[in-house]
């Protein structure tokens, strides 16, 4: 598996490391940098749940996991910890809803693509219910009574969402999908969510930083992609080329056929 996408697992990797330097300096782990930093991880962690290639109990018992032990290490109030819980979920669900359209508008619809992938087995079932189960456990330690008390709290997170959902939209698969306007689109959103929250925190680099760190995980992923299409594409010309039929030299004189005698 390292050696199909060596360069999304080194970001990964590289990641996990940052984040253990972070959560040991416990000075600057509200910074806005940091704090953009984590809500671009885990909004990447949220895309990749729904469009993995690994299973999708995997994906989602990995976004659970992570996002729970970032939260309790980065700031354990209950007012963060219902931040996070809005976010991801509201990630996720946007991302499984243009999946969706993306699938039922294709047109390409056959009878074992999108069917058996929505098809959902009894054992597998009960392991969604225990990752319910296991997020109303954890919103037990989330408080709820500041979001009517904060008026501008729907607003702030809608900021914060406006970056990954365009790129959920504009890039499906990597950036090369990512054509000029879509680009202008993008940045111009990011933008103007960076000057939203710079407003209202005076803090210029929490947005910037979520994006940076989205745009680069696409960047890998994209860079991986072009690495798997150039294999392919060089293993199935070697294939074409081993079957093709080495050309063979008229021989008048087939080894081991008798030559005949010369009439004079």
């Amino acid at each position: 598996m390292f050696t199909t996408r060596p360069l999304t697992w080194l970001f990964v990797i590289a990641t996990i490391t940052i984040n253990l330097a972070v959560f040991g300096r416990g000075d600057d782990r509200e910074s806005p940098i940091i704090i953009g930093f984590i809500f671009g991880q885990i909004a990447a962690l949220a895309i990749w749940a729904v469009r993995g290639s690994a299973h999708r109990m995997f994906r989602a018992s990995c976004l659970i996991a992570a996002t729970g032990t970032m939260q309790l290490f980065l700031n354990p109030q209950p007012e963060f910890f219902t931040n996070i819980l809005i976010y991801i979920l509201a990630i996720y669900f946007f991302t499984l809803l243009v999946e969706i359209s993306y699938t039922l508008s294709s047109g390409n619809l056959t009878d074992d693509d999108p069917r058996e992938k929505w098809r959902f087995p009894i054992i597998e079932f009960f392991g969604w219910t225990i990752i319910v189960a296991v997020v109303s456990l954890s919103s037990r330690y989330m408080s709820f009574d500041y979001i009517n008390s904060y008026a501008e709290f729907w607003l702030i997170i809608f900021i914060f969402l406006v970056g990954p959902m365009s790129l959920a939209v504009l890039a499906r698969n990597d950036l090369r999908e990512m054509q000029r306007i879509k680009a202008l689109i993008f940045v111009s959103t990011t933008t103007a969510a960076g000057w939203f929250i710079f407003k209202y925190y005076e803090d210029i680099t929490i947005i910037p930083t979520q994006t940076a760190y989205l745009v680069a995980w696409m960047t890998v992923i994209t860079l991986d992609n072009i690495r798997t299409e150039a294999a392919q594409v060089k293993s199935k010309l070697q294939d074409e080329h081993s079957n093709i039929e080495t050309p063979k030299i008229y021989d008048p004189h087939p080894t081991g056929q008798a030559v005949p005698d010369d009439p004079q």
